[in-house]
């Protein structure tokens, strides 16, 4: 009976998990979709993930599905936390392993604060932005003794991981724990994950590399997000390369579509 029940449980938690990453690559396909609008020269603007959750509360019911997006982002922060703390990945605890597990915890914390902020978006019809509330964030962070020293290894992981994705992109690792051959359109998935996890891994490289310069300067205000990396793309590359990377980032919204069906989640207590 215990047995059953805490199976069951497992089975609740792995369906939160699922409708997180669904939650997730509806955030990302926003994003992409009308950054590459913009590129294109259609209606539409650069979008950081804060701007999606104002379109989506510009929606009919949108206030409704807003609710529905958070609680799932909340559970994409359970199944981030389950592989970080219980390491259901069974990644280990040799160097490279933690590494990872603190990149699955500094998600689950980004992604706890962005559910959060819909939330009060759903409920109070206003809220300071992505980017306003992180420099207030990293403003108070760096009023504090070695505040830029943490600030720095935050923007060294954000860089790691960066790199991590784009490994992950251009070697297929990404389709270690997703089995979806059986599906006709394998290949296309495939290919939606491998320009997602790069074009992902290329944004938090630039992200990084503000958050770094944001540390080294002690300014808050350097520090940018996805909407700043589109900035500084399309000013020091052109709409066509920002116009590529936001393809690329609804590829890698779709493919969250894919990983929630195919995604290997192996919940245990």
């Amino acid at each position: 009976m215990e047995l059953a029940a805490s199976a069951s449980k497992e089975k609740w938690i792995e369906y939160f998990a699922r409708t997180g990453i669904i939650a997730k690559g509806i955030v990302y396909c926003l994003i992409g979709l009308l950054t590459l609008l913009a590129a294109l020269g259609f209606r539409g603007q650069k979008m950081d993930k804060a701007d999606a959750f104002k379109v989506i509360y510009e929606q009919p019911f949108g206030k409704t599905l807003l609710i529905i997006i958070a609680i799932g982002l909340f559970g994409y922060v359970t199944w981030r936390l389950f592989q970080s703390i219980r390491d259901i990945d069974n990644k280990g605890n040799d160097s490279k392993a933690i590494m990872i597990r603190i990149g699955y915890a500094f998600s689950a914390f980004i992604y706890l604060s962005l559910g959060i902020y819909a939330f009060k978006l759903a409920l109070e019809g206003s809220s300071s932005g992505e980017g306003d509330a992180q420099k207030t964030l990293i403003s108070k962070l760096l009023d504090y003794p070695g505040g830029a020293w943490m600030l720095g290894i935050v923007a060294i992981i954000i860089i790691i991981n960066g790199f991590r994705q784009i490994y992950k992109g251009s070697l297929k690792r990404f389709m270690k724990n997703v089995n979806f051959y059986q599906s006709k359109h394998a290949s296309i998935f495939e290919r939606a994950g491998i320009i997602g996890y790069v074009s992902r891994g290329v944004v938090l490289l630039i992200i990084g590399y503000f958050f770094l310069r944001a540390a080294l300067n002690k300014n808050a205000s350097e520090a940018q997000g996805t909407k700043g990396v589109f900035d500084f793309l399309e000013n020091n590359f052109g709409s066509l390369l920002m116009g590529a990377v936001a393809f690329g980032l609804l590829g890698y919204g779709i493919f969250m579509f894919v990983k929630a069906r195919y995604q290997k989640i192996d919940i245990h207590f």
